[in-house]
């Protein structure tokens, strides 16, 4: 079953670097701020970070600030300069830190020795932080200045005090907005969506009557109404929010800007979390570029932003990259900052997520106990990061089948999150989520279905009932009843979830074919085989629309990951014939024509002739190029994303609207190029069986992993198996399994090492031994034909079938002849 991990996203250490967040055990994510109140601003969007509750002790020699007295300074890493300035009650004040050649931090320090608030708006070695303060008490009123980065080199600036003055009504609006914005990222972080969206919206209103609509302080209130919107899972306001900021930022200015890359980083992550991982990709990228120029390659935004891009490849199966996007992060992170420094953790922990995922646990565990002794030196034994790093590890004890010390582990970090976070806090139910799956994986299905109900009351009741989030605790739990065997409990949950699935993210979602593919899983191990079949089809069908969108773009390593990804639905769909239902005939057609949509279909993508093409086009069709890339981008978000706002009928018209709009662009490209270009043809078992020659017999081998429906995780794949179907232009489809795909490999090895040498003598043994594993079993099937359309599977591609050796000591060539494909698919070309 495909069952859903939580995630436990943590804030940006100290706000510095771009999104490098914490995740454990993966797909759907949420954030918190894990110090209420610490800042206003998430993602490192850059605002005055208000409200962290530090003690500060005044330095006796502090220099007091003298109206319009500039203060030229050098600075170097390691530093700390401080200030005082006297205000009476209600007096306002402004200070400028103009910065020469290094990036520095504000600490506002108020009377009472408590840090007020933080100001780090400039990234860059130049450029200015502004100080505004509207004195709530009379005395004296400190300021820091220090380094942002710990190895930054040695620098300068000025200070000045420029403003000084009974504060205007002005004035106490904008700290007022300062003060909401504080707290609407605070209760964010409680998970108090409700609350902290009534203030941020007040901020915004009062931000926008003050200082206009195109200013920046309006541009981050959205922000952070974005964010909420984003974790109540309304994805559509969140991303019109984004965009808005986005908008007013590249106004106020430029695009090269480095807070227009945090504005696209936002969007980046927006677009990740809704599974648009296309897009998600595309808008980190031109954040990095922007990063870069601004900043420099070294910098630790540029090195936030590599993990980005890392966590969508992860998330996309491409786990190549992901390795090299996070070693990069980890090397400019540690160059910049220090090898002990929590950013480095969060990095490493990252990177440690991508060997998971790979099945490398023991290197995953190494990475997870590095990045757990630097966050608990740093930040202490019971802070949020660290329980997530806990969970992590916690994690791979359970894939090891530890559950013991799975058990553990997950109860340590459900201990720290109620103790840090609150009882209700979504992240504290993930955790719950995440220790039931360890009882699940041992068997405790009391405590696991305990767990998983209480998951399910926290998050209905701080998100609600229609979130996606709750839809993926309906699934776990339903995966649960199956394993116990109350399939009706199973059906009804599993049902719930796909309706939920359906209403918040369209017909075509990939987790409503997920949740297709949940129930067919439930309903084979009922017996109940039409039913399984009708829900695999479609759950196939969505899956095989969603591949055409996103195989229209990327690296042929890109497309052969996303592939990759999905093998288990294949897996599935062959042992739904071939283990639960061989005679039935829907089952049969099924997995054949999995087989031709799946096999060599990344060889088929890059194919794609639009390179070529463009060269033999004249300008004026290049625009009907630019026109399909455009029309298939739209397409892939608005499945993607779902409905949103819209109905579901407006958001089907919206999708039929796209499809004949590319269909009519495909038309006259194909036109325009002399047929040259040729649409996509859909992929269709009629279609395939249409184009076989009548003297001919198309024998498709693949190799798959059995699928056990009545398994747990751990059991629920056999070792891979050949299995041939044989398709004749009329008549039945004809299947037959080959056998142990590790034992026929051996058998193919030992026979390529033989026609490697002349001198061996056993070549015609061996190949009378292939051919009794592989060929004597479907020529029963054959018939008539003498032609065989060849589309081998695994280390079949590697051997001449040729050169068989039959039960009459014959070659298969002196019976048949041979044509290869890379799948039936190509005979439609």
């Amino acid at each position: 079953m495909f069952c859903r991990m939580t995630c436990l996203r943590l804030a940006v250490l100290g706000g510095r670097t771009l999104s490098l967040t914490l995740c454990s055990v993966s797909l759907l994510l949420l954030s918190f701020v894990t110090n209420p109140g610490a800042k206003a601003a998430t993602h490192g969007s850059p605002s005055s970070r208000s409200s962290v509750q530090q003690t500060q002790q005044p330095a006796p020699n502090a220099i007091t600030l003298d109206l319009n007295v500039p203060l030229e300074r050098d600075l170097i890493a390691g530093q700390k300069h401080e200030y005082q300035m006297t205000l009476a009650e209600g007096q306002y004040a402004s200070v400028t830190v103009e910065q020469r050649g290094i990036d520095v931090i504000v600490r506002l320090i108020g009377p009472d020795d408590k840090q007020i608030a933080e100001f780090d708006s400039e990234s860059r070695l130049k450029g200015e932080e502004k100080v505004e303060l509207v004195a709530k008490i009379a005395g004296r009123y400190g300021l820091i200045v220090e380094a942002k980065q710990p190895k930054a080199a040695a620098g300068g600036y000025t200070v000045r005090l420029d403003g000084l003055r009974v504060a205007t009504e002005r004035d106490r609006s904008l700290q007022e907005a300062r003060r909401l914005s504080a707290e609407c990222v605070g209760l964010r972080g409680a998970g108090k969506f409700s609350e902290a969206l009534a203030l941020g919206e007040r901020a915004l209103e009062i931000r926008e009557r003050t200082v206009g609509k195109d200013h920046a302080d309006v541009a981050q209130s959205l922000f952070n109404l974005a964010n909420i919107h984003k974790d109540q899972g309304d994805f559509d306001k969140a991303e019109d929010l984004y965009r808005r900021a986005l908008e007013i930022r590249e106004k106020a200015l430029g695009r090269e800007h480095p807070h227009v890359a945090q504005a696209l980083n936002n969007l980046a992550i927006l677009y990740k979390d809704k599974g648009d991982f296309a897009n998600a990709e595309q808008f980190n990228r031109c954040a990095l570029d922007i990063l870069e120029k601004a900043l420099g390659p070294e910098h630790p935004a540029v090195a936030g932003s590599l993990g980005n891009l890392a966590e969508v490849a992860r998330l996309r199966g491409n786990y190549t990259d992901a390795e090299d996007l996070n070693q990069r992060s980890i090397e400019i992170l540690q160059k910049a900052l220090g090898p002990e420094h929590p950013s480095v953790a969060i990095s490493v922990n990252n990177l440690a997520n991508v060997y998971k995922h790979k099945g490398d646990l023991v290197k995953a565990e190494q990475l997870y106990r590095r990045a757990l002794e630097i966050l608990q030196k740093r930040l202490g034994p019971e802070h949020p990061n660290v329980a997530a790093l806990i969970g992590n590890l916690g994690e791979v004890a359970r894939l090891r089948g530890d559950y013991t010390t799975a058990e553990q582990l997950n109860q340590r970090v459900l201990e720290i999150l109620e103790k840090r976070l609150g009882p209700e806090h979504p992240n504290v139910a993930f955790a719950r989520g995440n220790l039931a799956m360890v009882y699940r994986s041992k068997g405790d299905f009391i405590k696991a279905e305990e767990l998983y109900r209480s998951e399910r009351e926290i998050l209905e009741k701080t998100l609600g009932p229609e979130h996606p989030e709750v839809a993926d605790t309906l699934n776990n739990l339903a995966i649960l009843y199956k394993d116990k065997g109350d399939f009706a409990k199973a059906e009804t949950l599993h049902q719930r979830a796909l309706q939920i699935r359906e209403k918040s993210l369209g017909p075509e979602h990939p987790e409503v074919a997920e949740s297709l593919s949940n129930l067919a899983t439930l309903y084979t191990a009922r017996g109940e085989f039409d039913q399984a079949i009708t829900s695999q089809l479609r759950a196939n069908e969505i899956t095989e629309h969603n591949i055409a969108l996103n195989l229209a773009t990327g690296s042929e390593r890109q497309k052969l990951a996303y592939l990759t990804s999905l093998s288990e639905i294949t897996d599935r769909t062959l042992s739904l014939h071939a283990r639960a239902a061989p005679d039935n005939s829907q089952a049969q057609e099924l997995a054949a024509t999995i087989i031709l949509q799946r096999k060599g279909r990344v060889l088929d993508a890059m194919s794609d002739s639009s390179a070529t093409l463009r060269r033999r086009l004249t300008t004026q069709d290049h625009t009907l190029l630019d026109q399909l890339s455009s029309a298939t981008a739209q397409l892939a978000r608005l499945v993607l994303n779902g409905p949103q706002k819209m109905t579901l009928d407006a958001h089907q018209k919206r999708i039929r609207a796209l499809e004949e709009e590319r269909e009519k662009l495909e038309n006259k490209i194909s036109r325009s190029s002399a047929g040259f270009y040729e649409p996509a043809v859909p992929v269709t078992l009629a279609a395939v069986r249409a184009s076989i020659p009548a003297d001919a017999a198309l024998v498709e081998f693949s190799a798959y992993r059995p699928f056990d429906p009545k398994a747990g995780d751990a059991k629920a794949y056999g070792d891979p198996r050949y299995v041939a179907c044989v398709l004749r232009p009329q008549g039945e489809i004809q299947w037959i399994e080959l056998g142990e795909a590790r034992q026929i490999d051996e058998v193919i090895d030992a026979l390529r090492k033989a026609l490697r040498d002349p001198q061996r003598g056993e070549v015609r043994r061996l190949a009378r031994a292939m051919d009794e594993k592989v060929m004597r079993p479907v020529r029963a099937l054959l018939g008539d034909a003498t032609h065989l359309l060849v589309s081998p599977d695994g280390a079949l591609n590697l051997i001449p079938f040729e050169a068989f050796v039959d039960e009459q000591n014959r070659y298969l060539v002196e019976r048949y002849a041979f044509t290869y494909l890379t799948s039936g698919r190509d005979l439609l070309r």
